[in-house]
């Protein structure tokens, strides 16, 4: 079929928080192609299903070569063909491509940082060829570098973003010498290591972008933080922590103990071995829980940081939470082993929510299991969510915030509330809204008014208490969780936007799409679920 220039495509579901802020880069450098190499000669291993691929510099003289072979691929849904300026020519030969995939063009440069990450929205890999060349010193050495270095720069941090596994970038052999004349270089190959010693612009700028893309590597540790010197090893050449790990549950279903150690011990042991291995910068992702609610009598909207709210529940969860914050804050400034200091900051996200998340997933299956009715159990409750890339998105410029010395004193040892422009609403409101459009709706029945759902808890609660030395009776619900549903609790991100420059990242409009897509995946594997037993 005749392919059209489309409008600029859509993002695909994102990932959960910890894989969005730490995705798998992949990099293959390089890379000379010959006239007789195949489509799978030249993209090995790259037919999964149903794959999507951006070219950039795809007007150019490889670039152009690379979309005709990719369109090719039998499994290919998507090609993004990615230039500054399309010719009128390639226009039309791109336009005529004869291909069930979709080709796509798209006009804009790779020093807009903001554009790449919406183009590598929904991409399975990205093919970077765009490059400035220049042996006769025309153009202006600053203008080299900006376009081969700190373009390639953007499009690997639009790529982890957006959660892009594979990345292959086009080197050149450029970057390997020649370095004399004099010199004999016959059947080289990669093991002995020949490098440039130009300082020219054009082999300097490839040389030190490859460096960048083979440095974007990702090692996947499966450990225990409770676990100390495991936790020193990991640390080992690190330069910045991002902490995420932690337990959550306000149903009291796990021990007390186990909450703790992880979210406080886990916390100390990995500021430690930070320390111990003379690690930088330390984020540690906490939560709005640690600032309350406290009583779902007392309104709080617009919240900020200088107001000083703080939980007053002794529950394990915000308990945790909030001791650990202060450890993490209190350790600002501590010397480090190799006589540095560390810096540190929190992030305390509103109720997150977005595709995978758990809390989500199971109010949407208890509805399924429910014939689509969701549970009522916020609709009193004011909060401001945040979509989970927006989170993720956070953490990153509070990364790049600590190890800019502009920036890092302003950020040293301060929290900031993190939210988006998610309309303010009920949670209630919010999950029937994500999950309206596959037909689920709110519970119409009569509940409880909230002072008595309030005393309810209080009683089961007590119960619960009296019958412990006898019976581990565990209440459906506590002060704590009604406290925390149904107040009207809400803050401003302005302080991140002043010290970290957050802008949310993901649209209401965008986030809303995205995670009532996932939700639809969810309905279609119950229904799939349903039409299996009924066989």
């Amino acid at each position: 079929m005749k392919n059209k220039l489309h409008p600029f495509p859509g993002g695909r579901a994102a990932s959960r928080l910890s894989h969005l802020i730490l995705n798998n880069l992949a990099a293959l450098l390089r890379i000379t192609i010959h006239h007789h190499c195949s489509a799978c000669d030249l993209f090995p291993g790259l037919t999964m299903p149903g794959w999507s691929c951006l070219v950039t510099g795809a007007g150019g003289f490889v670039g152009q070569r690379i979309i005709r072979m990719l369109v090719q691929e039998k499994e290919l849904q998507e090609v993004r063909a990615l230039d500054k300026v399309f010719r009128p020519e390639t226009k039309e030969e791109f336009s005529k491509l004869q291909t069930k995939a979709k080709v796509t063009m798209l006009e804009g440069d790779i020093l807009d940082a903001q554009y790449l990450r919406r183009a590598c929205q929904g991409i399975s890999v990205v093919i970077h060829t765009a490059a400035v060349i220049d042996v006769s010193h025309v153009l202006p050495r600053q203008t080299i570098l900006d376009v081969n270095l700190k373009g390639t720069q953007n499009i690997l941090e639009a790529c982890v973003e957006a959660s892009v596994p594979a990345f292959i970038y086009c080197s050149t052999v450029d970057v390997a010498g020649p370095n004399s004349y004099k010199k004999i270089i016959l059947n080289g190959h990669e093991e002995e290591h020949h490098e440039s010693t130009w300082s020219d612009a054009y082999p300097y700028s490839k040389r030190m972008a490859e460096k960048a893309v083979l440095a974007a590597k990702v090692t996947m540790l499966e450990g225990d933080i409770l676990d100390a010197q495991y936790l020193r090893r990991a640390c080992q050449g690190i330069s910045v922590v991002i902490h995420t790990a932690s337990v959550m549950d306000f149903s009291r279903v796990l021990p007390r103990q186990t909450i703790l150690d992880v979210n406080l011990k886990g916390t100390q042991n990995l500021l430690e071995a930070g320390i111990h291995a003379s690690v930088p910068a330390f984020i540690y992702c906490s939560t709005v829980d640690v600032a309350g609610p406290n009583s779902y009598k007392k309104t709080i909207l617009n919240g900020r940081e200088e107001e000083h709210h703080e939980s007053t529940w002794s529950n394990p969860y915000p308990y945790s939470k909030k001791m650990a914050e202060k450890a993490v804050l209190a350790a600002n400034g501590s010397i480090l082993k190799n006589g540095g200091t560390l810096h540190t900051c929190a992030l305390r996200p509103m109720y997150i929510y977005g595709e995978r998340g758990q809390f989500l997933s199971r109010i949407i299956i208890m509805a399924l299991k429910n014939k689509g009715v969701l549970n009522v159990t916020g609709k009193f409750s004011i909060v401001n969510p945040v979509y989970v890339g927006n989170v993720a998105w956070a953490h990153i410029l509070a990364a790049r915030g600590l190890r800019d010395p502009k920036k890092s004193q302003n950020i040293q040892g301060q929290f900031y509330y993190i939210s988006d422009d998610t309309p303010h609403q009920s949670y209630d409101d919010l999950n029937c809204t994500l999950s309206k459009e596959w037909g689920l709706r709110l519970d119409s029945s009569w509940s409880l008014p909230l002072p008595l759902l309030y005393w309810l808890a209080f009683l089961l609660e007590t119960v619960s208490f009296l019958l412990r030395p006898f019976y581990n009776y565990r209440p459906p619900f506590n002060c704590h969780l009604v406290t925390l549903s149904n107040s009207k609790f809400t803050f401003s991100y302005k302080k991140a936007q002043r010290d970290l420059g957050y802008e949310p990242l993901v649209s209401w409009e965008e986030a809303k799409q995205k995670t009532s897509e996932w939700i639809g995946t969810l309905v279609e594997q119950h229904r799939e679920t349903l039409d299996t037993k009924s066989q």
